[in-house]
């Protein structure tokens, strides 16, 4: 079971009442006539923009709602209420097990330099090096990844399936392990077999797994609006 908390989308229909407005000629001026005539004008061009979203609002409004997830879904039931994908429900439950697997070897794993340096200048720990090799064999294993890169290994490497390319920081944070600070997985997914030229914007989804006093795996998928959190539990 896990424990989710998502943004609460409100639904517009975009549904509008029509009011008439009648001036008695007796007790009327003209300005009020004018006044209420305008005003009735407006109302029905009002009407008239909102209908035309209203279908797009209803149905975006109407998925939005469905793919909310409610306290006590599994992660793998939001996933199956959320994404018609298989094989992208497939990588983000593979990529939950990983941090499952990752969040132990933080508690446990030595957390020494290995004398070695990143391309980006840092340097890398014996923690670093393990989740970095766990999260690459998770994706191979999961038959639904084309490309990984990571910032361990930033040449794009292939994976040996089809469907999603990742890009991923194995361990956000790694040098203050050892001060019991809470660190992290980052990844993003982008569809097809693409990790350069792309943007967040072409994302199918992006997630991160935080160890803490407590492991949150913390995901966002393109076609479910907020950000959704399911708590690690024995």
């Amino acid at each position: 079971k896990s424990v989710s908390a998502g943004r609460k989308v409100v639904a517009s229909t975009g549904a509008t009442a029509a009011t008439t407005t009648t001036c008695r000629r007796s007790g009327a001026s003209r300005s009020s006539q004018k006044k209420a005539l305008l005003g009735s004008v407006k109302c029905g061009f009002k009407g008239v923009e909102v209908s035309k979203a209203s279908r797009g609002a209803a149905r975006r409004a109407m998925r939005a709602q469905a793919a909310r997830a409610e306290v006590g879904d599994t992660l793998e039931e939001f996933l199956e209420k959320s994404t018609d994908d298989k094989k992208l429900r497939t990588l983000m439950l593979s990529m939950g097990e990983a941090i499952r697997t990752i969040a132990f070897k933080v508690r446990t794993a030595s957390c020494g330099a290995t004398a070695c340096v990143n391309s980006f200048g840092d340097e890398q720990l014996a923690v670093d090096l393990l989740a970095d090799k766990i999260l690459f064999e998770t994706l191979k294993f999961s038959g639904c990844c084309e490309l990984a890169c990571s910032e361990e290994v930033p040449e794009p490497l292939q994976m040996g399936g089809e469907g999603f390319s990742v890009a991923f920081d194995p361990l956000d944070g790694s040098s203050i392990v050892d001060t019991n600070f809470s660190v992290g997985t980052i990844f993003g997914v982008w569809p097809g077999g693409e990790l350069t030229n792309v943007t967040g914007r072409d994302q199918a989804a992006a997630a991160m797994g935080v160890y803490g006093p407590r492991t949150v795996y913390c995901l966002a998928l393109k076609d479910a609006p907020g950000c959704h959190e399911f708590l690690l539990q024995d």
